[in-house]
């Protein structure tokens, strides 16, 4: 399921990239300002992630996704994630469906409405400190 759901969900397939190009083109000041926004937000998260003093993570570049990194090294991915649904009540993807290097990291998506994802990292921090 979790590879239906990569294959779906989670991925811009090349013809809806293709389909979208012209779209681009069309609002180029529109798209403009949403990436200088969600840089903006990125930046903002960063930020944070870093500041918590339990969390690390790198900015990352052309995506709206990042891997933070629980510094204490002691759960597994698995064990985060089942740890933020229960306590944060959010759902992230364990850092291992990414592959050997995602491993001790969790996946969280930060483009996200900006009045509702200041208050999601907080939960987050909390749970796992």
């Amino acid at each position: 399921m979790e590879d239906v759901l990569s294959i779906t969900a989670l991925r811009a397939p090349a013809y809806a990239q293709h389909a979208l190009v012209r779209w681009l083109d069309e609002d180029g000041e529109f798209v403009a300002q949403r990436v200088r926004d969600y840089q903006q937000l990125r930046d903002e998260t960063v930020e944070r992630i870093n500041r918590s003093g339990i969390l690390q993570v790198t900015a990352p570049r052309g995506t709206a996704y990042m891997l933070p990194r629980l510094m204490d090294g002691e759960r597994s991915d698995q064990d985060i994630a089942l740890r933020l649904a229960r306590k944060a009540e959010v759902m992230i993807n364990p850092g291992y469906q990414f592959g050997e290097r995602g491993a001790g990291h969790f996946r969280i998506c930060f483009a996200q409405d900006e009045r509702v994802w200041g208050g999601a990292l907080d939960p987050i921090i909390e749970a796992l400190s």
